[in-house]
């Protein structure tokens, strides 16, 4: 593959940095009317589309970031928060530390839902009368049969 031109190194320069292809077509020296067409048409090139993937790998390689740079991080935010005097920051940024060394594990309160059978009887208290045959039932699918036709009003959330 022939070298690229200094114009479109530029181009594929800044690119990969993160500017728009317009943006970088005209840093990239291209003239304002031909900058959103050549953004268009740069990176469809085979040279350029190649050099563009090898400056993405140069900056993926250069961007890795491991548990121990982001708590190196947190613990210096943590501590300029301390030097503002802003504890609530400071408190936040102790917490994600705490979190990123597996020391402070968030739960996840579930709460159990309530059984067919419980929810039968707490109608029945509510109605006074008996909704299901629970002596004469062999299953539990007998048990769920209701023992007379339920009304709306039976089933209805609400109180009368």
């Amino acid at each position: 593959m022939k070298p690229l031109r200094p114009q479109q190194e530029i181009f594929v320069r800044e690119f990969a940095s993160g500017k728009s292809a317009a943006e970088a077509a005209r840093i990239a020296g291209y003239s304002k009317s031909y900058a959103t067409k050549a953004a268009h048409l740069l990176p469809k090139s085979p040279a350029v589309a190649a050099r563009l993937e090898q400056e993405r790998a140069k900056l993926e390689v250069k961007t890795t970031v491991t548990l121990q740079d982001s708590i190196a991080e947190a613990t210096r935010l943590r501590d300029w928060a301390v030097s503002l005097k802003n504890a609530p920051a400071a408190a936040t940024f102790t917490a994600q530390i705490f979190k990123m060394r597996g020391h402070l594990v968030e739960r996840i309160q579930v709460e159990e839902r309530p059984s067919l059978l419980g929810v039968i009887a707490e109608r029945e208290k509510r109605l006074a009368r008996p909704l299901i045959d629970r002596e004469n039932a062999t299953d539990a699918v007998e048990i769920a049969r209701p023992t007379e036709p339920l009304t709306p009003a039976d089933w209805s959330p609400f109180d009368e």
